[in-house]
């Protein structure tokens, strides 16, 4: 049976091969991160939690915040095989994925509790920030080529 957790587009897979270095905020105003467009096109975030940093491209077609297993990991979330719960289609197929919660995500000032997230077994070039965190933001809009997150 599929669960359909988070469908990953063939653009955000393409884009992870392209991209470039990371982008982190580029100026905080009162409670909103800005970060600036990459020059591949896409925005590229450094997310901060109670157990590190994590490098996100930003994807509003992700249902939920998607973890690389090494990003996981590095954050001290190591998972049995057996956690690999949920199946995900991606344009390569269907991968498993271990659901699991970070107890905070902030980019900037623009910070989420309880965090709902998918660790994928393989097949994830990147980690990426869904819209389990973006849609419990204030708010968040690309302008004037940079996108902007209000906590």
């Amino acid at each position: 049976m599929l669960k359909s957790a988070a469908i990953v587009s063939a653009a955000v897979i393409a884009a992870l091969s392209a991209a470039g270095g990371v982008m982190a905020v580029d100026r905080e105003i009162g409670r909103e991160a800005v970060i600036p467009m990459a020059s591949d096109g896409h925005f590229w975030a450094l997310g901060h939690t109670g157990a590190g940093e994590i490098r996100f491209l930003v994807d509003t077609g992700a249902t939920r915040v998607s973890l690389t297993r090494e990003d996981a990991e590095r954050l001290g979330i190591a998972l049995q095989d057996d956690a690999f719960t949920e199946v995900v289609r991606t344009p390569s197929g269907e991968v498993r994925a271990a659901p699991v919660r970070l107890d905070w995500l902030a980019v900037g000032p623009a910070r989420v509790e309880q965090v709902h997230a998918l660790v994928f077994e393989d097949g994830l070039g990147a980690s990426l920030l869904g819209m389990s965190y973006l849609a419990r933001l204030e708010r968040f809009r690309a302008e004037g080529g940079s996108l902007k997150l209000s906590g």
